[in-house]
């Protein structure tokens, strides 16, 4: 479209004076305008303080993997599979498919397999349901688990004597159950 180079001494004002000249600043050190202290006092943040973090927002629903993911942090829908170190679904937000993880915070609803490899803590808002295996585990009054529960031992608490077993040579391992509340579990026994 252009193939001619401007001339500069062409596009003069209209009084006949030439263009102001341009500041001659060199790419390595740009201008600063405005006030520069202010530049000074805000943090910068490396770029890897932010690598890992995925926020699945309120109102956003995804569909999909995320995997090796630092921090996954659920205030809308997620569907799908997720590989991360920790795991945060917050109130009002949810997630169904298969997760592993180190650790596991559920404010919302979880529905598929949940695979823990430390800990596992259920909200007095959470809701999960499906297959769920730990290491340790906390639940608040309110909370809700349904499904099969199974709590893995780490390697160093079993004893080294004994042969390792499965979760099915030990049936004990494994609760088969509908934990509405740890309140109301309690007082179901009572009636």
């Amino acid at each position: 479209m252009f193939t001619r180079r401007p001339n500069f001494d062409e596009l003069a004002q209209p009084n006949g004076n030439p263009p102001p000249e341009l500041p001659n600043v060199s790419p390595a050190q740009p201008t600063i305008s405005g006030n520069q202290s202010r530049l000074k006092e805000q943090p910068v943040q490396s770029p890897t303080a932010a690598e890992g973090l995925v926020i699945i927002g309120k109102g956003t629903t995804v569909h999909g993997t995320i995997g090796d993911c630092r921090k996954l942090d659920i205030h809308g829908v997620l569907q799908g599979d997720v590989v991360a170190e920790m795991m945060i679904v917050r109130e009002g937000g949810g997630i169904k498919g298969t997760v592993q993880t180190d650790r596991a915070e559920i404010h919302g609803v979880f529905e598929g397999t949940l695979i823990v490899h430390e800990h596992l803590q259920i909200e007095s808002t959470g809701d999960v349901t499906g297959e769920v295996s730990y290491q340790t585990f906390a639940m608040q009054a309110g909370a809700r688990l349904s499904g099969n529960i199974v709590c893995n031992v780490p390697a160093a608490a079993a004893s080294k004597d004994a042969p390792e077993a499965t979760a099915d040579e030990h049936p004990a391992n494994v609760i088969k159950t509908d934990l509405w509340s740890t309140s109301s579990a309690s007082s179901a026994n009572h009636e």
